[in-house]
């Protein structure tokens, strides 16, 4: 694939403006889509989804948006090891953009040896040569892995939904309202920046209800690595059973609540939200609500995502930070190399 015109690789916060442009810059192959659907009609268990760390996260969203509505269980993965319920009547989506991530290696090779179907997503490395005889998609090179969650997801949610037998989303027209809303972001009275400066100097905590769970866990990750700063995030009803316990410290340790809100909230999650966002301005702090107005919870999902995306962009530009870079991550690849020569 070519690179997107418009979109500076090098730059996170080009390739953040540029989600809906990678959104469907990419098409699944035809061939493997149909080994999909053709796996999907033989009649499988379960369909597992291994992946680590931006790797991971569309599966985590596909699973968030399908798995209320699959007739069979979406798991996932990320560590070395499968469950061993994981056999041939299962279906193995295994994602690695580098190719070459330790423990999707491992959790790869157990899925194979279980004689699990197994689909790969990668750009290239180990992956791609241990799939040569495995339904496989390729990825362009030369993107962080986080930064290419739109490309992958492309790849991902047609995927499952074929070896589910759900009907394909139109993720095209899903990219342009990306587009028509991105534009609209500075007039609704929270841009990304103006989100940004009220997270600065204290301590994000991301929180989201179904399908915008990992929306929520999406935002927590992007403001770790591309802010380097703390953020945490929690999911509702859960939350009420025991994180509720500890509102009283929040102001202390300058936590901010960002609700990432629905329209398609049940009226049981929405006065749950609602009645946990008055405790916690009984004690003394303000959450901030996130509502966007799309179409479908597809986009609604994305939307979120692409938003907050920007927000850890602008984030790390007010903390002086780059936004791009891991240094760390890349440290702690390197000592655990060393450590196993």
């Amino acid at each position: 694939m070519k690179r997107v015109e418009g979109i500076n690789f090098q730059s996170m916060k080009s390739l953040v403006t540029g989600f809906p442009a990678l959104l469907r810059a990419l098409q699944p192959a035809d061939d493997f889509l149909l080994e999909a659907q053709e796996t999907g009609a033989s009649g499988l268990r379960g369909i597992c989804l291994i992946g680590m760390g931006g790797s991971s996260i569309s599966g985590a969203l596909t699973r968030g948006l399908l798995q209320m509505a699959s007739l069979i269980p979406i798991i996932s993965v990320r560590g070395y090891s499968i469950p061993t319920c994981v056999r041939e009547d299962w279906a193995s989506v295994v994602v690695s953009y580098s190719g070459n991530t330790e423990e999707t290696l491992s959790a790869f090779e157990q899925a194979s040896a279980a004689k699990s179907i197994v689909f790969a997503i990668t750009s290239g490395g180990l992956l791609q040569e241990r799939s040569l005889k495995n339904p496989l998609q390729e990825l362009p090179t030369g993107i962080q892995p986080r930064a290419a969650l739109p490309l992958i997801f492309s790849i991902m949610q047609p995927l499952v939904e074929s070896l589910t037998g759900l009907k394909r989303s139109d993720l095209y027209s899903a990219s342009l309202d990306l587009e028509r809303m991105a534009k609209g972001w500075n007039s609704i009275g929270n841009a990304p920046s103006d989100v940004a400066s009220t997270l600065h100097n204290s301590v994000p905590l991301f929180i989201g209800a179904g399908h915008l769970a990992p929306v929520a866990y999406r935002a927590k990750c992007q403001i770790n690595e591309n802010a380097k700063t703390l953020a945490f995030s929690l999911e509702v009803p859960e939350l009420n059973h025991n994180e509720v316990e500890a509102f009283g410290e929040y102001s202390d340790h300058k936590v901010v609540p960002v609700f990432l809100r629905s329209q398609w909230e049940s009226a049981r999650i929405t006065r749950r939200i609602d009645k946990t966002s008055d405790i916690l301005s009984e004690k003394g702090v303000e959450p901030i609500h996130m509502n966007l107005e799309t179409e479908s919870e597809l986009v609604e999902a994305l939307a979120q995502i692409h938003f907050m995306d920007m927000v850890s962009v602008e984030l790390a530009q007010i903390r002086g930070v780059d936004s791009l870079a891991v240094p760390t991550i890349s440290d702690l690849k390197k000592r655990l190399d060393s450590s196993m020569s």
